[in-house]
C-alpha cells in the first residue's frame, strides 16, 4: 500500500500561518507562506524519506484565508521520481495542524496497489451500472448497512443510476489515504446522460475490503448537477425561511470548488422572488453530496420579516438596494402600519446580517 508521512505540526507552526491574516502587503503574505512551507517541509520530508527512502524534489503549500480552528491548508510534493502527493492539514481548537488526507493521482499507483484497492469499487459500479442493488449492498461494510439502511441505499443509488444513464466509460483519477487508515478512491464516469463522479472509501471487513463510504452523482458544473442541486435547494431554501419555494435560480454551474459562491433567487409560493446566495464547503474527505449554505440576502425580506410579529408591521420598505455589500452596510426607509417613519440599516459579514442601527426618519 502506499506508505505517506503522518504528521502532527507543532503549535508554534500553526501560529506563524496564522498570521497570515494579519499580513498587510503582498511581500509580507509570501514571506509568511515560504516560511510555513519550509517548516512543513521539514516536519514531513524526514518520514516521508523513512517510509519511502525518497525526497522531495519540490514542496509548496498554499492558504487560503484565515487559519483557524477546523480550517485546512494543502501542501504540495513531489518526490525524487516525479510522484506527486498532496497533503492535507488541518487545525484544531489548539491551533496545531495535523496532516489529515494525504492524496496523489491513481495513475501513480503501482499495479500491486490497484489490484488490491480498486476491486471492491469496480465492483460496485459494474453493479450500478446493471442496477444489480441486491448484490450491490450486500458486498457493501455492514457498518455502511447498519448506518444507512438497505431501502435508503437502494432508493438513492436507483435514483442516481437513472440520471446518469448506462456507464460508459470509467477512469481512476485519484487515491487518498485518510489519517484514521481508511483508503479513498475517486472515478470520472462516463455516461449516457453526462459525465459523473464516484467516490469510494474502503475498511477492511476482515482480512476483505469493503465499501464504507461512497457517493455517485453528476459531475459538479454539469447540466444533471445543476438539476440536481436546484431539487435540493428548492428544500434547503424551503427549511431556511419556513415557506414554500417553487424555483431557486443559480448559477449551479460555478459552484464547483470548496469556497465557490453564487448569487441568484428564490421564487417564493406567492409568487415573490427572494435574492439569496449560495456557498459550497465541505472537504476532500467527506462524502457529502450536497455541500451547500444558502444564505438569504434580500435586505427588505429580511426588515418586513423583523416587523412581521411586531404590533407596527411595515407598510413600505425603499432600500437604495436590496443587498448589502459584503462587510458594508444599506440603509433603508421604512414606512409602518401606524405611519410612522424609520430608517433601518442592516449590516453583512459574508452571508449574516443584522439590524445595526433603527432610527427615527427626519
Amino acid at each position: 500500500m502506499p506508505r505517506f508521512a503522518a504528521v502532527t505540526v507543532p503549535l508554534t507552526v500553526a501560529l506563524v500561518a496564522s498570521s497570515m491574516s494579519a499580513a498587510n502587503d503582498e511581500s509580507t503574505y509570501e514571506s509568511l507562506i515560504t516560511e510555513l512551507t519550509a517548516t512543513m517541509r521539514g516536519l514531513i520530508e524526514p518520514q516521508f524519506e523513512a517510509n519511502t527512502g525518497l525526497t522531495f524534489d519540490s514542496f509548496e503549500c498554499r492558504v487560503d484565508g484565515v487559519l483557524e480552528a477546523d480550517s485546512r491548508f494543502d501542501c504540495d510534493a513531489v518526490d525524487e521520481e516525479g510522484d506527486r502527493i498532496r497533503y492535507t492539514l488541518e487545525v484544531d481548537d489548539e491551533g496545531t495542524a495535523s496532516v489529515v488526507l494525504a492524496s496523489q493521482p491513481a495513475a501513480e499507483l503501482s499495479a500491486a496497489d490497484r489490484a488490491v484497492l480498486e476491486p471492491p469499487c469496480r465492483a460496485f459500479l459494474a453493479r450500478f451500472d446493471d442496477a444489480d442493488w441486491a448484490s450491490l449492498i450486500a458486498d457493501l461494510h455492514p457498518s455502511l448497512i447498519d448506518a444507512t439502511g438497505r431501502d435508503e441505499i437502494r432508493a438513492s443509488l436507483d435514483k442516481v443510476r437513472t440520471a446518469l444513464g448506462d456507464i460508459r466509460d470509467i477512469q481512476t483519477e485519484t487515491y487518498a489515504r485518510h489519517h484514521t487508515g481508511r483508503h479513498e478512491l475517486e472515478y470520472r464516469l462516463d455516461c449516457a446522460n453526462g459525465p459523473g463522479v464516484a467516490r469510494f472509501g474502503l475498511l477492511e471487513d476482515g482480512d476483505v475490503l469493503k465499501v464504507a463510504f461512497y457517493t455517485v452523482t453528476p459531475a459538479p458544473g454539469s447540466p444533471l448537477y445543476a438539476e440536481l442541486l436546484e431539487k435540493e435547494a428548492r428544500d434547503m431554501v424551503s427549511g431556511l425561511i419556513g415557506g414554500e419555494v417553487t424555483r431557486v435560480d443559480l448559477p449551479f454551474d460555478e459552484l464547483v470548488e470548496v469556497g465557490d459562491t453564487a448569487e441568484g433567487s428564490a421564487r417564493l409560493g406567492d409568487g415573490e422572488d427572494l435574492l439569496i446566495g449560495a456557498i459550497r464547503h465541505g472537504r476532500a474527505d467527506d462524502f457529502d453530496v450536497v455541500d451547500f449554505t444558502f444564505r438569504v440576502l434580500d435586505v427588505p425580506w429580511m426588515i418586513r420579516r423583523a416587523f412581521a410579529d411586531r404590533p407596527d408591521p411595515t407598510e413600505t420598505i425603499d432600500c437604495p438596494s436590496r443587498t448589502a455589500p459584503d462587510g458594508g452596510a444599506v440603509t433603508c426607509g421604512v414606512t409602518l402600519a401606524s405611519g410612522k417613519r424609520l430608517e433601518v440599516t442592516v449590516a453583512r459579514r459574508g452571508g449574516d446580517h443584522r439590524i445595526v442601527d433603527m432610527q427615527p426618519a427626519d
